[in-house]
């Protein structure tokens, strides 16, 4: 096994990582180096990833490639994943079984290796923000349902299911997903969400409470009338994947869907709107 790394220019990162989610290239990631990103990936040869590394549709610079054991590379994206929280909600790596945690505390643990989802993205904090506050606000959140609309890792549907809501659904159209999906079930003792190989058309066949859709904002505004009308009255709707430069537009597209504007919450380059029915 070989890793691979290329130091970015900071303002390339962005492009670099709404790439990288569009195309689903989860043996990529990023790590910060110490004022710089750098964007690495591990391959079983490094003919491979200089082979991957010229696919990009960007300049970079000139790799450091360095062999690894099977153990280092199955252990090494750990180094990369942290815990996060708001308020009494904490996503948790799997492997970090001494996290302190209280009473209040809603716990919601995962391993789904370098791929998206994972709660190291902006874009699935603001979902997994607008989950929590969503069900803050409900006090009947167990009859309430939830579709998690590409749900890769399946870390926002377990979420929605682990503060109480009684119906959950997710569906992604990259079936290697639901191994990923049923393993964080595992971790968190679960086994009543269903997950499917499904895209937007065929997943959204009825009505849901809440549905949340973290992908791209191109794809999110071509399903725009299918995301609005999947829909109860009194429902929400919220989108992310969405760079803060896109927000607007993703406005202008779902406005005219909604009796009111949607509201835009941003965390570092990236954003999420909500919308309630």
């Amino acid at each position: 096994m070989f890793e691979i790394k290329v130091l970015i220019d900071n303002a390339a990162m962005d492009a670099i990582e709404a790439y990288l989610i569009e195309q689903e290239l989860t043996e990529w990631t990023f790590i910060q180096s110490d004022c710089r990103y750098a964007l690495i990936g591990y391959f079983a040869n490094p003919e491979d990833g200089q082979v991957a590394l010229k696919a990009f549709p960007f300049e970079l610079g000139d790799p450091d490639i360095r062999p690894i054991s099977d153990a280092d590379w199955k252990n090494e994206y750990k180094k990369y994943i942290r815990p996060w929280s708001y308020e009494t909600l904490h996503w948790v790596p799997v492997w970090e079984k001494d996290y302190p945690l209280t009473t209040r505390d809603t716990a919601v643990y995962f391993d789904a290796g370098m791929a998206f989802g994972t709660g190291s993205h902006e874009t699935t904090q603001l979902c997994g923000r607008a989950i929590f506050d969503f069900c803050k606000k409900h006090a009947d959140v167990g009859s309430r349902s939830m579709a998690d609309v590409g749900c890769g890792s399946g870390i926002l549907a377990i979420t929605a299911k682990k503060l109480g809501i009684g119906d959950v659904f997710g569906f992604d159209i990259d079936p290697d997903t639901l191994s990923v999906c049923r393993d964080n079930l595992r971790f968190n003792e679960l086994s009543d969400i269903r997950f499917e190989t499904a895209d937007i058309a065929h997943g959204l066949k009825r009505p849901f409470d809440l549905v949340v859709a973290n992908i791209l904002a191109p794809v999110l505004i071509d399903h725009r009338e299918t995301l609005a009308h999947a829909l109860k009255k009194g429902g929400q709707l919220v989108l992310s994947g969405i760079l803060k430069s896109e927000a607007e537009t993703v406005c202008e597209a779902f406005n005219p869907l909604f009796r009111q504007n949607g509201a835009v919450s941003i965390l570092g380059e990236w954003a999420s709107v909500i919308y309630c029915a």
